[in-house]
């Protein structure tokens, strides 16, 4: 690695850390992802068992994960405020006076924020599914309709994993979304729509306008947590859903890196 990416990347650390707003955006987002989830598990119960123990029809691991969604909100914001808290405060002159080399600086930045998404989304999804089986199993998830599963199950590692490396997908789309409009509100406005307003919208409809919503969105990665087919199960597979939103958080950046070498500060 070069010397000025090194510098870059240091940059960018410290004033990721620097921003009051970016660390009280982790903390939230920690806390509503497992605080939701432990809430939703604890008044969730089945009486599948009752039933003659046949397999329920419930997704277990969905079901640990729940908190993601309202997390999801959390992590936007989290890439926005990264990427537009210089542009406010005026100080991306100061850092591109440091690093002239515009698409150092924006890389140096894509990484940091990246890399630290990803660890706050493993620890809220890891919290959430170790929180969430007990609770879950007050409420009758228990054998045989529901066996026990944990974190050595393929299954239920793809969905913690996979929930952890959605979030983090999607605080770098808000990243490239962000340095696009160059807005705090504008740009956590403008991303969290595109997440969550499809998502909504969607329980509205059903056939192929429902089926392209769950297609097309960048909430589609969420059906990385699904792990038992159901009737509203998203055509799209656990990979492809969570390949879309890498589709979206790709064309963010690309979009963002072209901007960026073309436009004043």
């Amino acid at each position: 690695m070069s010397g000025i990416a090194t510098r870059a990347i240091q940059a960018e650390w410290t004033k990721l850390r620097s921003v009051r707003s970016t660390r009280w955006t982790t903390l939230v987002l920690v806390g509503v992802t497992v605080g939701l989830t432990a809430f939703l598990a604890a008044v969730g119960s089945t009486d599948a068992n009752r039933a003659g123990g046949t397999p329920g029809d419930d997704d277990v691991l969905v079901n640990s994960l729940r908190g993601v969604w309202l997390g999801q909100v959390a992590i936007v914001a989290f890439g926005a405020l990264a990427a537009t808290s210089e542009f406010a405060s005026g100080t991306i002159r100061t850092t591109l006076t440091a690093i002239p080399r515009r698409i150092v600086a924006f890389g140096a930045k894509v990484g940091v924020v990246g890399t630290v998404a990803l660890g706050i989304g493993s620890a809220a999804s890891v919290l959430s599914f170790l929180l969430a089986q007990p609770l879950l199993h007050e409420g009758g998830y228990v054998a045989p309709a529901y066996p026990a599963v944990s974190l050595s199950d393929a299954l239920a590692f793809r969905a913690v994993a996979g929930s952890a490396l959605y979030m983090t997908l999607l605080a770098l789309f808000a990243v490239g979304v962000a340095t696009i409009v160059r807005h705090p509100a504008t740009a956590m406005t403008v991303s969290v729509a595109l997440v969550l307003v499809p998502t909504v919208v969607m329980e509205f409809f059903t056939g192929t306008l429902r089926e392209l919503l769950q297609q097309a969105a960048p909430s589609a990665g969420l059906a990385i947590q699904i792990t038992t087919a159901r009737y509203d199960t998203p055509p799209l597979g656990p990979w492809g859903g969570l390949g879309v939103t890498a589709g979206w958080a790709a064309a963010a950046l690309l979009v963002a890196a072209w901007t960026i070498g073309r436009r004043d500060v």
